[in-house]
């Protein structure tokens, strides 16, 4: 019925878009994640070194990636000491996790619309 008389404003979007609003992800918590996807696990260091952020800035990035349980942490024993490895959730837990919040979503809109008029 409406198809063709209006159009939503977005209207591409791209994963990393999804992932950036559903998570409440800022652009450098976007690399380091995608970075993780790409690499499977990966140390502060060697995050820091390939992204060129700061050890400090990529420490906070992943407490706050732990936090929002996007990625786990690892700890590895070496002879003397230890090193921790950060690896990404399952992605189609991601993407189970994004679809179920844009059903919510949806459905909240809808409710506000219904009850507009």
């Amino acid at each position: 019925m409406y198809e063709g008389m209006f159009e939503i404003a977005c209207k591409t979007f791209t994963v990393d878009d999804l992932l950036r609003c559903s998570y409440d992800l800022n652009k450098n918590e976007l690399r380091v994640l995608k970075y993780l996807l790409q690499n499977g696990k990966a140390d502060v260091k060697e995050i820091s070194s390939y992204l060129d952020l700061e050890r400090s800035t990529v420490q906070k990035i992943l407490s706050r990636l732990l936090e929002k349980k996007l990625v786990s942490r690892m700890q590895i024993n070496l002879h003397k000491g230890y090193k921790y490895y950060y690896v990404v959730k399952n992605p189609k837990e991601i993407k189970k996790e994004i679809m179920y919040l844009l059903d919510r979503w949806y459905e909240r809109a809808k409710s506000v619309l219904d009850s507009w008029i």
